[in-house]
């Protein structure tokens, strides 16, 4: 292994056949799906009201209506970054 690969590439750990659901303390269920590419992928779906619930403070809940994993963003619009402008500060020691 060259020393980019030791620095810079994420190197994950082998998959652990742990008890999830007792670990984590959320009402966790389970999903498998079939992505584009063929994949069998399997995960666990849990209410994101519960997991904001289980959090320790200091937490903010915002609800996007219609925005997916990776467009909160996008779908919050100024909303979703005023929500962050005004979470950061008192949280983060700079």
């Amino acid at each position: 292994m060259s020393i980019l690969d030791e620095t810079v590439v994420f190197h994950p750990d082998s998959w652990k056949d742990w008890d999830w659901k007792s670990l984590s303390g959320l009402p966790l269920g389970e999903v498998s799906l079939t992505a584009a590419d063929g994949a069998q992928l399997f995960g666990w779906y849990v209410e994101s009201r519960q997991v904001f619930a289980a959090a320790k403070p200091p937490k903010s809940f915002s609800l996007i209506e219609g925005a997916e994993h990776n467009s909160t963003d996008q779908v919050g619009g100024a909303a979703y970054f005023q929500q962050w402008a005004e979470f950061v500060p008192p949280v983060i020691r700079w």
